[in-house]
């Protein structure tokens, strides 16, 4: 969406071509931008995406594509044959780069080093790319808007969790450490399938309520801090999103966690350990209100200053002309 409105502020008209399964991309396109549910069937949908590239081959600046996908590497045989530009949009593919089998490894590299443009957002990403191969990478994290709060009613949720629950993250230290602590209100907001494989037959969850997919604002308004025990923090989208609403966030001491959250100005940085973390948790129901409004404020300050949107249009702008 945020990529969609740069598009928009710098009059650039896109096309998305996507498989829609959920069934709701239309409700996220707007001004000129148009929007093309992709076919089932492979024949069907090579003419398809072949025809219009064939007809717009003139108009069209550059091609964006997602690896991992089935099709994308007959996608990026039509962009050669048309002699287009393209940008690899690296999205988090590589987080599976260590477990996949080496021929999936080898088709993946087809594709990064067959666009002109590795576009990547997140810092332990540059390593693969480099040992991979990659020539050409540029670097553009995630971005948050500052949302105009309009409540001021009190925080009634003491921890959130909005992330996927995956193996990376440790969604079960969340559930083991609040059982020390019956009186706070806890919040997870993932996919509930993986969050029920996590075994915690001793912990009855009296203290949690946990909601599948849905829009997490109302979550982050009435939430005073947010919890990522992950190997993978930096430029977490729910992260950025949580701190724009002032919640204070508690994250692992991993690669570039330190370049979002300042410890102990406006967040807590546990080592990534069950016990960093609930030492975390400790300090969090330690703070009192007065130094609890400095840290909240020191998160929207933060993401305001470094991520904002217009500083991501900029970057993006510049990715843009790199092919001129």
């Amino acid at each position: 969406m945020m990529q969609l409105e740069a598009c928009r502020d710098l009059d650039l008209f896109v096309v998305v071509f996507t498989n829609d399964s959920l069934r709701n991309s239309n409700k996220f396109i707007f001004w000129k931008h148009k929007l093309f549910k992709l076919e089932s069937s492979f024949l069907r949908r090579f003419f398809q995406v072949f025809n219009y590239l064939k007809k717009h081959k003139n108009s069209i600046h550059h091609v964006e594509v997602y690896p991992g996908g089935r099709y994308i590497y007959i996608y990026l045989l039509l962009i050669k044959y048309f002699k287009l530009k393209s940008i690899c949009v690296e999205r988090g593919e590589l987080i599976f780069w260590k477990n996949r089998n080496y021929i999936y490894k080898l088709l993946l590299k087809l594709v990064y080093k067959g666009t002109d443009i590795v576009w990547y957002r997140e810092l332990y990403m540059e390593k693969i790319l480099f040992t991979i191969g990659v020539k050409k990478m540029f670097y553009l994290h995630n971005c948050c808007n500052i949302p105009e709060i309009k409540s001021t009613s009190a925080k009634s949720v003491d921890f959130l969790w909005v992330n996927r629950v995956t193996k990376e993250r440790k969604a079960g230290w969340f559930l083991e450490s609040m059982g020390a602590y019956k009186n706070t209100k806890n919040i997870i907001v993932g996919d509930i399938g993986n969050l029920l494989k996590i075994k915690h037959s001793h912990l009855k969850l009296i203290n949690f309520k946990i909601f599948g997919y849905e829009n997490p604002t109302p979550f982050y308004l009435k939430s005073k801090f947010f919890v990522l025990p992950s190997e993978v923090v930096y430029a977490n989208n729910s992260l950025l999103e949580a701190m724009s609403f002032g919640l204070v966030p508690l994250v692992s001491k991993v690669l570039g966690s330190d370049q979002i959250v300042n410890h102990l100005e406006n967040g807590y940085i546990f080592d990534h350990t069950l016990t960093g973390f609930q030492k975390a948790i400790k300090w969090a129901i330690s703070l009192n209100d007065e130094m609890y409004s400095d840290l909240s404020r020191n998160a929207t300050n933060k993401i305001a200053k470094d991520f904002s949107y217009q500083k991501w249009k900029d970057n993006y702008n510049e990715l843009i002309l790199s092919f001129e």
